[in-house]
């Protein structure tokens, strides 16, 4: 019975949800990079929704990178609750753009506070996804790249 795909797929499934809920220990860039364009691409296919549900589906996307963020920024030896920025800005931009839907801001253009708040903390994400985290470890975990290649060896 070891070898019986519903046991390993359940087993996947299962460490896969432990991986992306939790907050606990270091991640490493590509881990968080592939995690970030999922969530991208997802993103992108929810704007073809109508407007109610997607406001709520990039609030619940936005919880979804939550925590890969905040193991990020345990890569880089820091407090993983900044990335509790993340969804408050979110909610920021979809204030913004529901003024805008229901007519409270009267050209779209009002709308560059918001957009350029979020375009800022856009760039400052994909630079964590892509700069390389503190050697060694740290107070939050031993460096993920040296435990890849203690288990390839």
């Amino acid at each position: 019975m070891d070898n019986d795909p519903d046991t390993s797929i359940a087993e996947d499934l299962k460490q896969l949800a432990k991986y992306l809920f939790t907050f606990t220990g270091r991640t490493h860039r590509l881990d968080f990079f592939v995690w970030l364009v999922v969530m991208q691409h997802v993103s992108l296919q929810t704007q073809e929704l109508a407007s109610p549900f997607s406001y709520f589906a990039k609030i619940g996307i936005a919880l979804l990178v939550v925590p890969a963020l905040g193991r990020r920024l345990h890569d880089f030896n820091c407090s993983g609750w900044f990335a509790l920025i993340l969804p408050a800005l979110i909610g920021l931009r979809i204030w913004g753009q529901f003024q805008h839907d229901v007519g409270l801001l009267p050209t779209s253009e009002l709308v560059w506070p918001y957009n350029a708040l979020f375009a800022s903390f856009a760039i400052a994400i994909w630079v964590i996804a892509l700069w390389p985290g503190t050697k060694g470890p740290n107070r939050f975990g031993p460096d993920p790249r040296v435990v890849e290649s203690l288990a390839e060896s």
